[in-house]
């Protein structure tokens, strides 16, 4: 976690108050808001066959599009392979090998590693840059194991919806975390064998949710499922359908996948083939909220109230508890510098769930742009005080020591 330094004037202390926490948390990207629900209601492969869906003619140069292999994707490279072999090399017994894999690329001291939500790298490079999504940062670690012959399982997470902005875009976090095993050998059964769960993101480690396990090609087209929301939210519709295309064809039940598809459709001026998407979305899981609310702004515009409202009131239904959702809506009216109605926003979310800090920071910014520093530095404190690790409290003290240069003594 990047800490801010003590600073000298308000203007410097402004600038450095404002920028957010970073913190190791998955980005498996939808467009607009979403909320998990029941069991999905899948048809058989034979049904999905996504070509008939994906418009190739829209975007006639998405062959130039250079899409990352498996290979390169997973692939951790010479100086990683090196990293794992130096801290790996005098440590015997399976378990022990697991706990200082584990340990070496948690340390702050090893890898130095810097939460960045948009670094959607492959294994090789997240390693070299040093920066990385928790996406990024699981394919990195599963290569790591791999070239250690450490067993490896991904797992996707249920955690509770969670939404950051991003460049006018309200963005989803998924989650995925990873098991670390001892491989069986031949023809031998182990009894006791250990195994460890590797989770970045400490919210959800706490919540302590099943995951459910999901193959390394799905994982991949996560992978290129946020290199698509990327290059969306940059107007690169080319590009972005490239790897929207490549996600669903290694994995036809990415609802991800296709309700980012149908955003592009949409943005590209194809309302059918949108819907289409949607629709596509939906035979997957039947009572995906993301998908329901684009659907919605689709039969709103091709004025079909009745649908629209029907699925508009589902979709509210769904989301008036939700705390994440009203923080989101605080967000959208903080960019927009609405400071008193971002703070009516986050209040709701501290009445529906009183432990997150984010929500108190959140406030403590909206109230310093009031120039309210009392209230500011009040929420400060309670942001301090749910924190879920010593980089978090040492950042938000940070924050608090720097009041005292816009105090008079």
């Amino acid at each position: 976690m990047m800490l801010s330094n003590s600073l000298v004037d308000p203007i410097s202390m402004i600038k450095s108050f404002l920028k957010p926490t970073r913190k190791l948390i998955i980005l498996l990207v939808y467009l607009l808001s979403v909320l998990l629900l029941s069991a999905c209601q899948t048809t058989s492969s034979k049904d999905f066959n996504p070509v008939p869906l994906l418009h190739d003619s829209l975007f006639p140069s998405y062959q130039k599009v250079i899409i990352e292999s498996e290979t390169e994707v997973f692939d951790i490279g010479k100086n990683a392979a090196a990293f794992v072999d130096k801290h790996l090399s005098r440590v015997e017994g399976s378990d022990q090998r697991i706990k200082a894999l584990a340990d070496s690329i948690f340390l702050h001291s090893a890898l130095n590693l810097l939460y960045k939500n948009d670094a959607n790298t492959i294994a090789s490079e997240t390693f070299e840059n040093k920066a990385a999504n928790c996406l990024s940062l699981i394919i990195m670690t599963y290569g790591m194991a791999d070239h250690a012959n450490i067993g490896v399982k991904f797992q996707q997470v249920d955690i509770p919806e969670l939404w950051v902005r991003r460049e006018g875009d309200s963005l989803l976090n998924r989650h995925v975390n990873l098991k670390l095993y001892q491989k069986n050998e031949q023809n031998l059964f182990l009894f006791n064998s250990r195994t460890y769960q590797l989770d970045f993101d400490r919210r959800a480690q706490s919540l302590n949710l099943p995951g459910n396990k999901i193959s390394k090609t799905r994982v991949l087209a996560l992978f290129y499922n946020n290199k698509g929301a990327d290059a969306l939210i940059k107007e690169h519709y080319t590009q972005a359908y490239a790897y929207f295309r490549s996600a669903l064809l290694k994995d036809h039940f990415l609802v991800e996948a296709w309700a980012n598809l149908g955003v592009l459709y949409r943005r590209a001026g194809r309302i059918d083939y949108a819907e289409s998407s949607y629709l596509k979305a939906l035979q997957i899981k039947s009572n995906d909220i993301t998908t329901l609310e684009n659907l919605a702004y689709i039969y709103t515009i091709t004025l079909r109230t009745e649908e629209a409202e029907r699925l508009n009131a589902i979709v509210l239904n769904h989301r008036k508890e939700n705390p994440f959702y009203h923080s989101m809506l605080g967000d959208v009216q903080y960019e927009n510098e609405n400071w008193l109605e971002a703070i009516k926003h986050y209040k709701k979310s501290i009445r529906l769930d009183k432990k997150q800090n984010e929500f108190y920071f959140s406030l403590a910014k909206s109230y310093f742009q009031l120039g309210d520093i009392n209230n500011s530095e009040k929420y400060l404190k309670l942001a301090k005080k749910y924190s879920y690790d010593d980089g978090q409290q040492l950042f938000y003290q940070s924050k608090l020591d720097a009041f005292t240069k816009l105090r008079p003594e």
